[in-house]
């Protein structure tokens, strides 16, 4: 065995391979490689070379372990505390909404919302771009966050109105916004680096339920009167930029980012995804045009919305919250595909059976089970939340463009949310916004069509629970030269499939010795497993062979047919298929015999 260590893309093996300096072995899709005590646990897709004193305590150090056993606890920990930030941004939302975050606006307030809302979208793109080029993603969250937190407190100790209003009350909405975008897409993507898969669902579900929950309380304390920012203190902006900094003392920057990533695209989730929302916003303004028809056959102007008539609007981010819960646990345990396929029954169920809860009785009065109504709908809302805004999109496909997909995604849920308001507030912005008549006739009928419609196309989505590979670049202290020397050695001008190939041979025996792998990597490969004892390979085959630069059947061993017989002059794809076989044979009974004659020595 020559002094260098080789390290190859991962393989499926069922034995380990004793090659001397260097073990190598495959778990399913992970490369276990020991190399001196030293571990590295995740795929190659480079080979890399280096002598075995420069290889001493250096590929530890290339990146931490990531915890697949148990629940990371204090990584979760770091990532809920950003909830903080979430919270506040919701709680701004909804005061804009109210009309109560700058009073002397009035109904300006929804117009900041919409300038906000449009730096948002904006502002995703690029920040999908930025987080996918650096590694300081903390560093980013941390400024996305405290930017807007800071402005928003000197508006407070400032007073509004004042001197520069309304140009101050603007840039913060629009700094809110923007600086949310940036920061939350700099904390999916380290999230998506940071955790596997099998423990990702439950962090981001912990983030979304603890921010549904702050901004509850947030809510909670307003409609008891007690003002969350008394005597000019801004209690909201305080805690968040409490728990914002709180995260650094995790020391972020001491952590490996991982490029983990599962084969696949994510847009096949994107038309299920599309499916389900379309059916959703058809259920939603189903039921209230149909609720309020009831209510105006009966002469009855008590039903304002669910919450105000259930008397649990104080408690809907708590049912929201409970969903995401559940969404994450099953993400986990199950997988997103069977999340996805749970979520969409759940919709269809509450499509089918929602309508029972409202009716006109015999004597024209109306009937509304309005609690159990509202808390099945923000269950189920809160579920298919927790389950496509954090996860899916980060986890399919190529790990260098993660927040590019998070980006797209969002600007996409961003739009479907605007709409959403658009049509509830009725709000006119270019156009009226409202929901048409045939919605309330036929809307919940098609969202359960859209529900069937998903059920069947989601069968064939790519799983993500299991899949998903640790994908590593390795920068190693290598010479060029000497790679470049030893490459041509061993494999000529072949890449890594001949190894691939010839690694696949070894797995015929249990153990191989350093002598074996000289003789199969050695100068010897003529002598040991020469080209004429190939089946079908004659003394001017054999000549064309050694022209294009083969020496031995081990050699051969590892190529494939197509490229063999572009090599060979005058050979065709077939003829070399069977030149392949003869020799991948040749060499399977070179080792078994080996095995056997080293087994009756010992």
């Amino acid at each position: 065995m020559p002094p260098e260590v080789m390290i190859m893309n991962s393989l499926t093996r069922k034995r380990p391979v004793n090659c001397g300096i260097s073990r190598l072995s495959v778990k399913g899709d992970a490369t276990l490689m020991y190399l001196r005590g030293h571990i590295y646990n995740g795929p190659v897709y480079e080979m890399s070379i280096l002598r075995p004193e420069r290889a001493q305590g250096h590929l530890a150090c290339v990146t931490s372990v990531l915890e697949y056993r148990e629940f990371p606890i204090k990584v979760a920990f770091y990532y809920v505390l950003f909830s903080a930030m979430l919270a506040y941004v919701i709680y701004s939302s909804s005061r804009l909404i109210l009309g109560t975050m700058f009073p002397s606006f009035g109904s300006g307030n929804l117009g900041l919302l919409g300038f906000g809302i449009l730096a948002a979208v904006l502002t995703l793109l690029p920040a999908g771009v930025l987080a996918d080029h650096t590694r300081y993603l903390y560093v980013i969250s941390t400024l996305g966050a405290l930017a807007p937190l800071l402005l928003g407190m000197a508006i407070v100790f400032a007073g509004s109105p004042g001197p520069d209003t309304p140009t101050i009350e603007t840039s913060f909405t629009i700094l809110l916004f923007s600086g949310a975008a940036f920061s939350l897409v700099s904390w999916c993507v380290q999230l998506n680096k940071t955790v596997v898969a099998r423990f990702r669902g439950r962090v981001a579900a912990s983030f979304l339920a603890v921010s549904l929950v702050i901004f509850g309380v947030y809510s909670a304390l307003d409609s008891a009167g007690f003002s969350l920012y008394l005597m000019h203190m801004p209690i909201p902006e305080i805690i968040t930029i409490a728990a914002v900094l709180t995260r650094l003392a995790f020391r972020p920057w001491r952590w490996s980012l991982h490029k983990l990533a599962v084969k696949g695209e994510a847009r096949s989730y994107f038309i299920p995804t599309l499916l389900v929302m379309a059916a959703y916003i058809l259920w939603y303004f189903g039921t209230q045009l149909s609720i309020k028809e009831v209510f105006r056959l009966a002469v009855d102007p008590s039903y304002v919305s669910l919450g105000q008539y259930s008397g649990l609007s104080l408690y809907e981010p708590g049912f929201m919250a409970v969903g995401v819960v559940f969404a994450g646990l099953i993400a986990d345990t199950k997988g997103r595909k069977t999340a996805l396929t749970f979520g969409v029954l759940l919709l269809g169920l509450l499509s089918i059976f929602g309508s029972l809860a409202y009716y006109n009785a015999e004597d024209g009065s109306a009937y509304l089970s309005a609690a159990p109504l509202l808390i099945s709908e923000r269950f189920v809302e809160g579920f298919l939340l927790g389950l496509m805004l954090l996860l899916i999109w980060a986890e399919l496909g190529s790990p260098n463009t993660k927040g590019r997909r998070i980006a797209a995604m969002w600007i996409f849920f961003i739009g479907y949310i605007a709409l959403l308001l658009a049509v509830s507030l009725g709000v006119w912005f270019g156009i009226d916004w409202y929901a048409p008549d045939w919605v309330r006739r036929a809307g919940i009928q098609f969202a359960i069509l859209l529900t069937l419609v998903t059920l069947y196309w989601s069968a064939p989505l790519p799983e993500i629970l299991g899949k998903e590979l640790e994908m590593e670049d390795l920068s190693l202290d290598f010479d060029e030269k000497l790679v470049r020397q030893t490459a041509e050695a061993f494999v000529g001008a072949e890449d890594l499939k001949s190894i691939r190939s010839q690694l696949d041979i070894l797995g015929s025996t249990e153990e191989l010795s350093d002598k074996d792998m000289d003789e199969i990597l050695g100068p010897d490969f003529d002598k040991t497993l020469p080209l004429g004892g190939i089946p079908g390979v004659g003394s001017k085959m054999e000549q064309r062979l050694r022209e294009a630069g083969y020496e031995s059947a081990a050699q051969l061993a590892g190529e494939t047919p197509q490229r063999l017989s572009e090599k060979v002059k005058g050979l065709t794809p077939a003829k070399a298929e069977k030149i392949l076989e003869g020799a991948r044979v040749a060499v399977k009974k070179a080792l078994k015999s080996k095995s056997k004659k080293e087994g009756g020595r010992g």
